[in-house]
């Protein structure tokens, strides 16, 4: 299951996390149907990060990134941010909004 929070950490897909082709919805199927075995080019570790990823639309030729990790079963998207060659400062402030949400998530 592909749990999505919102910028108020409900769990609940955010507006923002939509768009018209439906990459977002094919990501999160590949990521429910693989699970940890998806690899790159479609999913990464985020060198900065403890235990956080990022899925790579596109094969990672999106300027886009979906932060996540793996909670007991569940694997919940915290965060969506450009990648780092777009915008180090928002990728960086991407990852640390996805790990304090993730964190929330893990405390319930």
């Amino acid at each position: 299951m592909v749990s999505p929070l919102s910028p108020g950490g409900r769990d609940r897909a955010a507006s923002h996390t939509r768009d018209r082709t439906g990459s977002n919805r094919t990501r999160h199927r590949r990521l429910e149907s693989l699970g940890p075995n998806l690899g790159y080019p479609h999913s990464s570790k985020i060198r900065t990060a403890d235990n956080l990823r990022e899925l790579r639309p596109r094969g990672g030729r999106s300027r886009w990134r979906v932060f996540y990790t793996q909670v007991g079963e569940a694997f919940v998207v915290g965060a969506i941010g450009p990648e780092a060659s777009v915008s180090q400062r928002n990728f960086a402030r991407a990852v640390a909004a996805a790990e304090r949400r993730i964190k929330d998530v893990e405390a319930e």
